[in-house]
């Protein structure tokens, strides 16, 4: 699966090594889609242009409505990912931790059974 691109919901879980790579690729693919979306807009207010002068109003207004609705979208999203990033980098933290821990435990019990065997 290397060198592709994992923006499906259903996808297998990946350790997060491979979160920056997707995150870069997804970023890509969304700058493509963004690309189309502008160009796709333009034309069609090149065709509202075209329209009698009573419809053009109108469609404009919805056009930059869309416009928009599409720039708060981005934004949202792009906030949206940015929260998913800090949270993956808190599990990490979180699992760096508990590893710790049960390290410590492990060694806190070694020393309390030779301390114990040391009694008897």
């Amino acid at each position: 699966m290397q060198g592709t691109c994992a923006t499906d919901i259903g996808q297998e879980y990946k350790s997060p090594a491979t979160y920056k790579d997707d995150h870069i690729c997804l970023k890509r693919e969304v700058a493509m889609k963004e690309n189309e979306f502008q160009s796709r807009l333009n034309q069609l207010l090149s065709q509202i242009d075209t329209l009698p002068e009573s419809d053009r109003p109108k469609l404009a207004q919805l056009a930059s409505e869309t416009n928009s609705r599409h720039q708060r979208m981005k934004k949202t999203i792009t906030e949206l990912q940015d929260s998913l990033d800090h949270l993956r980098l808190s599990v990490k933290y979180l699992v760096f931790d508990l590893e710790a821990t049960r390290r410590e435990n492990k060694y806190l019990r070694n020393m309390l059974d030779n301390n114990a065997e040391g009694a008897d």
